[in-house]
């Protein structure tokens, strides 16, 4: 999706900005699933550098058994930071946000 901001006086102050969002989802049967998600945000396009945001989820979980396993692996692609454009008519103006770090989750999961 892209997003448009411009000033009132015109083309004079403008910025456009693209959003995209996609997620893969694979069960290749009823004990495992996996599933990936992407988001991807393009704060500026006339500057063509974008942040990219990947996760990735696994999950087995046996028939008829009291356990589960999940993987979980945030931020893949490490992306530090992410930044935010804003133009109005009186200022131009640019957020930085600090993100986590990549990191790893092994969840196990035993029921009563």
């Amino acid at each position: 999706m892209i997003e448009s901001s411009k000033s009132d006086f015109g083309d004079l102050i403008s910025n456009l900005s693209n959003v995209s969002n996609a997620k893969v989802i694979f069960v290749p049967n009823k004990m495992m699933k996996m599933f990936v998600t992407g988001d991807y945000f393009l704060p500026n396009i006339n500057s063509g550098k974008g942040n990219l945001f990947l996760n990735y989820n696994f999950s087995f979980k046996p028939d008829k058994k009291n356990t589960e396993v999940r993987l979980i692996a945030s931020n893949i692609t490490n992306t530090q930071e992410y930044f935010q454009y804003q133009v109005s008519d009186f200022s131009r103006s640019v957020f930085r946000t600090n993100t986590l770090p990549r990191n790893f989750l092994v969840y196990l999961s035993f029921q009563f």
